[in-house]
């Protein structure tokens, strides 16, 4: 299990919460009782980055993302220095939207694999063209399952599981942790069976059943 040490802890007490301005646009939107507390940023990703196309010995890098009030945001920090932001970033595809929601995520040689969800309804990608509002309005009934490997270096290209796609992923609920062994990683899920509710005419609730995905380590696509 990787450790690592903080020199002077009050030094390196950091907030992550969200900017006033987010903070106010997500409450007036959601300002149901019930909904006030998932406008806070509940930080969902901590990933030490080894990577030797990144690490220096001066700036060892951390990389930390949130739902930051239902916007998620991502963060390279100092190891050495948390106060230290080194640059931050866009964290869809990396960290869900909601604390309830699940995600897994590891680091693999230069590249980071996310496990996690998108929430459209969230994400006001294109809320300036009417046309594109309206196609957006079709994506924002579900949301957006995927698993995603993210570049640090150049060596391989982005790739994701298909949207909306029910036979990659079907409402799954990441659980635990992955592990590597030899050119594989592992996920475990739990998901609807849609094979198995294909052939229930009963009207029992949806079966569920727990999986593992096996993904390549150096899959091109």
């Amino acid at each position: 299990m990787n450790t690592f040490h903080i020199q002077n802890l009050e030094t390196d007490l950091v907030s992550l919460m969200p900017g006033d301005d987010l903070m106010s646009e997500c409450l007036n939107k959601h300002n149901h009782q019930s909904n006030r507390l998932t406008c806070n940023n509940f930080i969902k990703v901590i990933l030490f980055d080894d990577s030797s196309k990144r690490k220096t010995s001066e700036n060892r890098l951390l990389l930390v993302c949130g739902t930051n009030a239902r916007r998620p945001l991502c963060e390279w920090r100092s190891r050495d220095n948390l106060s230290k932001l080194i640059e931050s970033f866009d964290g869809i595809g990396k960290s869900p939207h909601l604390p309830e929601l699940n995600s897994i995520y590891t680091s693999l040689d230069d590249n980071f694999i996310f496990a996690t969800s998108i929430d459209y309804n969230e994400e006001n990608f294109l809320n300036n063209n009417h046309h594109q509002q309206q196609q957006q309005q079709q994506l924002t009934m579900k949301l957006d399952y995927l698993i995603d490997r993210s570049l640090i270096s150049n060596s391989n290209k982005p790739l994701r599981t298909d949207q909306y796609n029910s036979n990659w992923l079907k409402d799954p609920v990441f659980v635990g942790d992955s592990f590597e062994h030899e050119n594989y990683v592992y996920f475990f899920i739990r998901e609807t069976a849609i094979e198995a509710n294909l052939n229930d005419n009963s009207k029992n609730e949806p079966r569920v059943y727990s999986r593992v995905i096996r993904l390549c380590k150096y899959d091109q696509g």
